[in-house]
């Protein structure tokens, strides 16, 4: 019965592992506007003007959707965008799958191996705000040997943007040089948690997360996006509880957690880490058998959730509930606003449980859609904004999603480094009468840089409700079909 409690824990308590993992990186050099068209006109070779407006999204395309391209050397590709007159390599990855659909990561304590070679589950990914006009072949790079031009479209307007994937012999032209993701691992211990970290940074954010854990802490934005440089956050939480027996109650938090990263890709536009997650029981590591994926792009993290609930925990269990969320710090306190859509006027966050009841625990928890939910916190220090989406199968299975918001300084949230709760927002699973086996969801985390409310919140919500298309053709050096 033990192991499988343990089992148990881990797995809800995955939710919060995986949101500080990957930060986001803006290049300098992004097309943040429509091509004008009177410089576009006398451009030869242009075709037509980029009118692509969307900014978070990734452009993601799989090796099958490619054509011709299976068995081609990965190293031998370059991505290109036309931009104000002129064609441009932009930062892009090429991703391996192996037979079992797992990426192959090269960096790492245990990095796996891939063939070089194109293959239908490869990925090829860039950023649809790195997108540029439509050229003729004659406005693109020489020596290729393979092109391949790929239209992404936005369903909500059909604006469109296109980029070039060519492939070169032996020498290949020199990549982009921009990197949208940054990871450091410091080893000497962070005089805030006592404990070595690694230190994630783009353009428009910065966060340190404890080594081997799934602690996340000093969120701050940056200057390049419009925020003062000042840590907004106490840390990101994960419990998980439940009644053993139905009387015997049983929690754990994530200072219990230990996530190994054995193998890891940092790219241009992306990476992705893989968490093997463990539970600690005094100084030993039960493993869970659980490894996920975590993908993280320029403006935005995708986290695939695991909750694998034993046959056994399910019939000894009772009121069995999993959590996790934001906790801020008192700079934040008289700064910071708090948005949802069940709540789209807005919470000032004060850290005082003020009498007019704008805080909700546990005991007022609110059920929420996960197809309609979303939640902001926002203020001068950046801006944090995230959704957790379940299968509608999945929910209709019993698993249910609640809201809670406590802002009250009083009132302790231990395990922490600043007593008391300023705006921390928790996402609750009820997954009790969920049945047994393994649960898939995703969580979804966005870093928006001078960010307006309620003007930009479409905006990233379109990204999963309204996502881009793209295709992808095949052109000769005489035209573009």
């Amino acid at each position: 019965m033990k192991n499988h409690s343990l089992d148990f824990r881990c797995i809800v308590a995955l939710a919060a592992v995986v949101f500080f993992l990957a930060m986001p990186i803006r290049s300098s050099a992004a097309a943040d506007g429509v091509s004008k068209a009177p410089e576009a006109e006398a451009v030869a070779g242009l075709l037509k003007p980029r009118s692509l407006t969307r900014e978070p999204d990734p452009v993601v395309i799989q090796g099958k959707e490619i054509p011709n391209a299976r068995g081609l050397a990965i190293d031998g590709f370059r991505v290109y965008a036309h931009r104000d007159g002129v064609t441009v390599p932009i930062p892009f990855d090429f991703n391996e799958r192996d037979e079992d659909g797992d990426y192959v990561l090269t960096q790492g304590q245990k990095p796996t191996k891939g063939t070089g070679l194109v293959a239908d589950a490869s990925e090829l990914a860039y950023m649809a705000h790195d997108t540029g006009d439509r050229v003729s072949a004659s406005s693109l790079p020489g020596g290729w040997t393979k092109a391949f031009e790929i239209e992404t479209a936005d369903p909500l307007n059909d604006r469109k943007g296109w980029a070039y994937l060519l492939h070169f012999g032996k020498d290949a032209p020199p990549r982009s040089s921009d990197d949208y993701v940054s990871i450091t691992e410091v080893d000497e211990p962070d005089p805030f948690t006592g404990k070595p970290y690694v230190v994630i940074q783009g353009k428009y954010f910065y966060g340190r997360n404890i080594k081997n854990s799934p602690i996340f802490y000093h969120l701050r934005g940056t200057k390049e996006g419009g925020y003062e440089e000042k840590s907004f956050s106490d840390h990101f939480s994960t419990r998980s509880r439940m009644k053993i027996m139905g009387f015997v109650p049983f929690s754990v938090d994530e200072t219990s957690i230990w996530s190994e990263t054995p193998a890891y890709y940092d790219g241009s536009v992306r990476f992705i880490r893989r968490i093997n997650l463990k539970i600690l029981v005094g100084k030993v590591k039960i493993p869970t058998g659980i490894v996920i994926d975590i993908t993280g792009y320029d403006l935005l993290a995708n986290v695939p959730i695991k909750i694998k609930i034993p046959s056994v925990v399910k019939a000894i269990s009772r009121d069995a509930w999993a959590s996790y969320g934001l906790d801020l710090n008192s700079e934040a306190a008289g700064e910071y606003t708090f948005y949802s859509n069940t709540h789209p006027e807005g919470i000032p966050i004060t850290g005082k449980n003020d009498p007019e009841g704008k805080s909700f625990g546990f005991d007022k928890k609110e059920l929420v859609s996960s197809k309609d939910y979303w939640s902001i916190i926002t203020g001068p220090y950046g801006t944090f904004m995230r959704r957790h989406t379940t299968p509608a199968e999945i929910e209709e299975g019993g698993v249910r999603q609640y809201s809670t918001f406590v802002d009250d300084l009083d009132e302790e949230y231990a395990p922490e480094y600043e007593k008391g709760q300023v705006g921390n927002h928790l996402t609750w699973l009820e997954v009790q009468n969920a049945p047994y086996g393994l649960i898939n969801m995703n969580s979804y985390v966005y870093y928006p840089p001078h960010f307006k409310y309620p003007d930009d919140v479409q905006t990233y919500l379109n990204v999963l409700d309204n996502p881009i298309t793209s295709s992808v053709t095949e052109v000769g050096r005489s035209g573009m079909r």
